[in-house]
């Protein structure tokens, strides 16, 4: 019975926490997947920061700048913004991008 009960609650779980549960565990790459899974028509705030995180340990710093600025279309929570933008800045220019536009 305990198997078919953790069988369960594991299918219970959603996508962000399953990724939330691969990242503690260091598995990147499976929480990355698991987080894509869970990505709607935008993305909160939380998942897309999460994601960014996740691309830049796997130090893809392209899609952790994709993903850190994505967090602008996800609403309008100011503390996602502001990590997000310290995120982007740490890894624009890894990833051969400008970190701030000139006019």
């Amino acid at each position: 019975m305990n198997i078919a009960r953790a069988q369960c609650a594991a299918s219970s779980l959603t996508p962000e926490t399953r990724g939330d549960a691969f990242r503690k565990k260091g598995q990147v790459e499976q929480a990355i997947e698991a987080y894509l899974e869970g990505v709607a028509a935008p993305p909160s705030a939380a998942l897309c920061l999460k994601l960014a995180r996740c691309y830049e340990q796997m130090a893809n710093y392209a899609e952790a700048c994709r993903w850190a600025l994505s967090i602008v279309d996800a609403g309008d929570d100011f503390t996602s913004w502001q990590a997000g933008w310290a995120l982007f800045q740490r890894n624009a220019q890894k990833a051969r991008r400008p970190a701030v536009r000139s006019v």
